[in-house]
């Protein structure tokens, strides 16, 4: 999951350019965007799941 951080008052519709979401997608990503407090919760989320799958396969980050 990519974040972007950004001041509060940048309009949304900035980040959705075509150009944006075309180098989003390059990286093989989407975009999905969402409000602040979603995205902590995803974030949450998916520390949580991952964490969980990282530590029962021993997986160590270099």
């Amino acid at each position: 999951m990519f974040g972007v951080y950004a001041p509060a008052c940048l309009p949304a519709e900035i980040l959705a350019t075509q150009a944006v979401t075309e180098r989003i997608a390059g990286l093989g990503g989407n975009v999905a965007p969402m409000t602040p407090t979603a995205f902590g919760a995803k974030a949450y989320a998916d520390r949580a799941r991952f964490g969980k799958l990282t530590k029962e396969r021993r997986i160590l980050g270099d």
